[in-house]
């Protein structure tokens, strides 16, 4: 299956994209806090629009616009962040407690960003194992999977009251596990891309 348009974006472009959609979504962070679906959206948008702009154009792209995707994964339904579609599929409308989000049972690519604004480490095996969760799943229902992670080299912990307790330096050993997940290419759990 090959996604790629011929468009060829220029590098210093696409990396000042990426550049001022974290410092965006970092500012609607700082503006509505670590609960926020504001803090998402800069960032998503702007991955989901370099996305629609690199592959065919046979493919349609759903991300957080207004409405979150919806897909069968081989375990579960899962709610992901950009889905990659092939034209012909009409997305449903379906109501999910309080949001509504695009049912879309047969999508060929799933998109999941992580964007850790504090307490990483204290959560770091958590986002590790719910990322080789959701990939086991969505991609044993036949469906590529990427995944990227955005955070810091510091980042803010926060004690339960909210309080500013100190700063997480990260270092290498940090995001190892992701680099040795990403060697294992042949194991069903990998994602197919991994940006960190």
């Amino acid at each position: 299956m090959n996604f790629c348009g011929k468009f060829i974006m220029n590098n210093q472009k696409l990396y000042i994209g990426f550049y001022n959609a974290i410092k965006e979504s970092y500012t609607k962070y700082l503006l509505f806090g670590d609960r926020s679906e504001e803090k998402l959206k800069p960032l998503h948008t702007w991955m989901g629009n370099t996305i629609k702009l690199l592959i065919n154009k046979e493919y349609n792209v759903y991300f957080l616009n207004g409405k979150e995707v919806q897909t069968e994964g081989a375990y579960y339904p899962k709610i992901i962040d950009i889905g990659v579609v092939k034209k012909d599929i009409t997305p449903i409308q379906k109501r999910i407690g309080f949001k509504t989000v695009f049912y879309i049972p047969n999508i060929e690519m799933a998109i999941s960003i992580k964007f850790i604004t504090s307490n990483f480490k204290q959560n770091a095996n958590n986002y590790f194992e719910n990322l080789i969760g959701e990939c086991a799943n969505l991609k044993a229902g036949g469906i590529l999977f990427g995944h990227f992670v955005v955070f810091r080299d510091k980042i803010p912990y926060f004690e339960r009251n909210g309080k500013l307790k100190g700063w997480e330096i990260l270092e290498d050993d940090d995001i190892k596990k992701y680099i040795r997940l990403f060697e294992k290419r042949n194991f069903p759990h990998v994602p197919d891309i991994i940006g960190i």
